[in-house]
């Protein structure tokens, strides 16, 4: 079941994942932030030769995405869960006006 936090529905979604379901892929658009709220994830990348090698291990507590803040315009990995779990995505237009307040 989808959540939100504070009654902010259009700025901050918290779906859940299923194990084994992927957040975003290599090359996806890099347009939110994401910060777990329950569970695990991996965030791997795949090389050009097609070798794919596992960057990170994170969990509840832990922020991945923050690329798209710095300017990045694609994910440089894919991000799946390793178990069930809560994910805040905070979109990338919406964090502009976070640094209005």
């Amino acid at each position: 079941m989808s959540d939100s936090i504070s009654g902010q529905e259009s700025l901050v979604q918290i779906p859940d994942y299923r194990k084994d379901q992927i957040v975003f892929r290599q090359g996806d658009p890099a347009d939110a932030v994401f910060y777990i709220r329950s569970g695990k994830v991996k965030k791997t990348v795949v090389s050009e030769e097609g070798k794919e090698a596992v960057v990170a291990l994170l969990g509840t507590g832990d922020f991945f995405g923050e690329g798209c803040l710095a300017g990045e315009a694609l994910r440089l990995a894919t991000v799946s869960a390793l178990t069930n779990c809560a994910i805040a995505r905070i979109s990338k237009a919406e964090n502009r006006y976070a640094y209005i307040y």
